[in-house]
């Protein structure tokens, strides 16, 4: 289902900038490589921070149960497969897969009845105020900003995922 989306999108474009349609699967088959195939020298899109599996290594020690809560379509399954990071994670939720997005506390709910934890019990970890912080706030649940920037004024903020080590001691 998810190729047939982008497969559409690649010819939707070829159709778009004037190119004869049979380019459509060749646009499609570049796009797939150029995000996926790990082995190619030119892949770049999708990588992860330098802190993220040492904190999820922790966090796992720890005896920490975790999902994924994303606003993304089908691909996130690939997409944290191919990173290495699919076994660290119970669930994985992609907004596009449960009809709902953040900051929509219904997306954080589908989550918690997902996992069978309450509001009480899960602390939710994101980039944005308003969909991780505001969401997850109006789901009852507790939130920490990962802001890498540093931004002053920010409430319940992290600057490394390793800092979330020494919040979740705290609690």
């Amino acid at each position: 289902m998810l190729d047939a989306f982008w497969y559409q999108i690649a010819y939707d474009w070829i159709l778009k900038v004037g190119l004869p349609t049979d380019h459509a699967e060749m646009v499609f088959e570049a796009g797939m490589i150029r995000l996926y195939d790990r082995s190619r020298r030119d892949h770049s899109i999708f990588s992860i921070f330098e802190d993220t599996v040492p904190a999820l290594d922790r966090l796992k020690a720890k005896g920490f149960r975790m999902a994924v809560l994303s606003n993304w379509d089908y691909s996130i399954h690939r997409v944290m497969k191919l990173l290495k990071l699919d076994g660290y994670f119970e669930r994985i939720y992609a907004s596009l897969e449960e009809g709902v997005e953040k900051p929509d506390p219904r997306l954080f709910e589908i989550m918690l009845n997902g996992c069978g934890v309450s509001a009480g019990n899960v602390i939710h970890v994101g980039d944005s105020p308003t969909d991780d912080l505001l969401g997850a706030q109006n789901a009852g649940i507790k939130a920490v900003l990962i802001d890498r920037a540093n931004e002053p004024n920010l409430p319940t903020r992290i600057a490394s995922l390793l800092d979330l080590i020494q919040v979740l001691d705290c609690c």
